[in-house]
C-alpha cells in the first residue's frame, strides 16, 4: 500500500514542481531571447512568477541579460523536486552537492527540450499558416528566431529550403549528449 502513496505523491510533486519550474523557465528563456514583454503570453507568465520573484530580486543583481533571481529560483525549485522525488523512490539520502549537479544538468536539460520543441512547432507553424498572428505563435518566434538567424549565417537557405532548425536540433541535442548527461553522471560520484 506504501508504494501506490508514494507514487501518487510522487506524481502529485511532479505536475506541481514541474508545472513551477517549467513556468520559472519560460520566463528565464523569453527574457534571455528578448521576447516582447507586451506580448498577452509573456504578461501572464510574469504576473505568475512575480510573487516569487519579486522579493529575491531585491538582494540579487541582475547580471547582463541573466536574471539572477530567476536562476536562483529555478535551481532551489528543481533541487527541490530532486530531493523529494529521491526521498520517496529510494532510502538514499544524497548530498547536497549530488542534488545541486543533477539539478543543474536536468535545468540544461529542460531549456534544451524546451528550445527543440519551440523550433519544431516554428517548422510546423511555418508550413501550415504562415504569416498569421497568434500571441503563442509571437513566444515562439521570440524564442526560436535567435538560434535560427545564427544557424542561417553558418547555413544560407538553399533552393527554398531553411535547414537551419535541422542544424540547430543537431547542436541542441549535442548539448544533452556533452554537457547534460556528463552532469548527470558526476552527480552521482557525490552521492
Amino acid at each position: 500500500m506504501g508504494t501506490y502513496t508514494s507514487n501518487a505523491g510522487l506524481f502529485l510533486i511532479n505536475i506541481l514542481l514541474g508545472s513551477a519550474i517549467f513556468i520559472a523557465l519560460l520566463r528565464l528563456i523569453l527574457q534571455l531571447m528578448g521576447a516582447d514583454s507586451r506580448n498577452p503570453i509573456s504578461q501572464s507568465i510574469k504576473v505568475i512568477t512575480d510573487p516569487i520573484l519579486q522579493p529575491t530580486r531585491r538582494y540579487l543583481p541582475r547580471f547582463r541579460s541573466l536574471d539572477s533571481a530567476s536562476l536562483l529560483i529555478l535551481i532551489a525549485m528543481q533541487m527541490m523536486l530532486t530531493w523529494l522525488s529521491l526521498r520517496m523512490i529510494s532510502t538514499l539520502d544524497p548530498n547536497i552537492i549530488s542534488i545541486f549537479v543533477f539539478s543543474i544538468g536536468e535545468i540544461i536539460a529542460k531549456f534544451t527540450r524546451i528550445l527543440i520543441w519551440a523550433i519544431i512547432i516554428n517548422a510546423l507553424i511555418s508550413w501550415f499558416s504562415a504569416g498569421s498572428y497568434h500571441p503563442i505563435v509571437d513566444v515562439i518566434n521570440s524564442i526560436t528566431n535567435p538560434l535560427l538567424d545564427r544557424a542561417r549565417k553558418v547555413l544560407p537557405m538553399s533552393t527554398g529550403l531553411d535547414f537551419s532548425p535541422l542544424l540547430v536540433i543537431i547542436v541542441l541535442q549535442l548539448v544533452l549528449i556533452l554537457v547534460v548527461s556528463p552532469l548527470k553522471d558526476l552527480s552521482n560520484i557525490f552521492l
